[in-house]
């Protein structure tokens, strides 16, 4: 059943082929919770045989109905769902390790993982507007304005970059090494000004948050809606602009 599989083995191999400097600058959540599980999630895949894309479909299950339960008023299913939602990444991060510990790699993964995000994101994010809404702290008005706009800024965003991917030069800069990234105060203020601009770090660090303004009764999850919001625009007008200019010289 394990295919010969060496779990101390593997599980050590995947831990060192995982850029932790790059992700703690970039992806904290993911430094900080997902890629502490995502290993082990990938040993018992591999010994399993499942395959990269059916951990992706894990993935948008977990995503969605983590966010369904997220979406009930009732404390109990909020936590099941923080949990999944927890587990979406850990899948999200496991479907990778596995197509680059086995070699396995597609066009069509590719496309089903970003599908996944664009599913899972507005899922749970739904999740996250009723969770708000439930507090009644917030015009409904401006909940649903500012709910709108991230989501609008997260899919222009991860757009903008894909376009970016396929046609800006290998070497133009347009992506960070992810090794041997330097923490110094550039990258320090990069740390916490990613906690805001990426939908990953955005909902694993969201989805814990609710639960202080939920006691609380505290806006910190409507906030981090707001500097969402205010971390991308300068990034997608950065990337409309270089892009656009591409588009005008070419």
């Amino acid at each position: 059943m394990d295919n010969g599989l060496n779990k101390k083995k593997v599980i050590n191999d995947l831990n060192q082929s995982i850029a932790w400097e790059y992700n703690l600058v970039y992806f904290p959540m993911c430094y900080f919770i997902s890629n502490r599980f995502s290993p082990y999630v990938s040993y018992y895949c591999m010994k399993y045989k499942k395959t990269p894309n059916q951990i992706t479909g894990y993935m948008i299950l977990s995503g969605a109905i983590g966010g369904l339960l997220f979406a009930l008023p009732n404390i109990l299913a909020k936590i099941v769902g923080m949990l999944l939602i927890q587990l979406w990444f850990v899948f999200d991060c496991s479907d990778g390790e596995v197509a680059r510990y086995q070699k396995k790699f597609s066009k069509f993964g590719s496309e089903l993982d970003f599908m996944a995000h664009l599913i899972d994101h507005l899922v749970i994010i739904f999740g996250f507007f009723c969770s708000l809404y439930q507090l009644h702290l917030f015009s409904l008005t401006w909940l649903i304005a500012v709910v709108l706009i991230s989501l609008l800024g997260d899919a222009l965003m991860r757009n903008l970059i894909v376009l970016e991917k396929y046609t800006l030069p290998a070497d133009s800069g347009n992506s960070q090494p992810k090794s041997e990234v330097k923490l110094d105060a550039v990258n320090i203020i990069k740390f916490f000004y990613n906690f805001g601009l990426f939908y990953p770090n955005f909902i694993l660090f969201g989805v814990l948050i609710y639960f202080i303004d939920y006691f609380l009764h505290t806006p910190f999850l409507f906030a981090l809606f707001i500097f969402n919001i205010i971390c991308s625009v300068p990034i997608i007008f950065k990337k409309t602009v270089r892009l656009t200019k591409m588009y005008y010289q070419s």
